[in-house]
């Protein structure tokens, strides 16, 4: 141990680590926005900004999609490994009718934005 160390104990640091804090050298916080209610907020969108038929549409969508993924990998593998047509067969129809399903509701809902987009400009 050398003079300069007296009293000093030494950390173990692992490669990358120091002891110091790091400094804040990022861009600055964005400013935020004081909305009717006298409540501050982010610059980002919220999803209290978007239309509620929307939001309702697309988690219709997201439940629509996740039943027909669910049926056609469950009715698959029915079909494939237990070899049994009618159980498999049904989720696979199923998961096909609801793939088909969220198609049309997505064309649709596309349409409608695109629609309402149009009519905003």
């Amino acid at each position: 141990m050398d003079e300069t160390d007296a009293g000093e104990s030494e950390a173990p640091t692992s490669p990358g680590w120091t002891a110091e804090a790091p400094e804040a050298d990022g861009p600055p916080a964005e400013p935020t926005e004081v909305g009717s209610d006298g409540r501050t907020r982010d610059s980002g969108s919220s999803s209290s900004e978007v239309d509620p038929a929307v939001r309702a549409g697309f988690w219709r969508l997201v439940l629509v999609v996740d039943a027909a993924i669910a049926g056609l990998a469950l009715g698959g593998l029915l079909v494939w490994f237990r070899a049994d047509p009618l159980p498999g067969g049904a989720l696979l129809a199923a998961g096909l009718a609801a793939t088909g399903y969220a198609a049309f509701r997505y064309r649709k809902l596309r349409r409608r934005l695109a629609g309402a987009a149009e009519g905003n400009e």
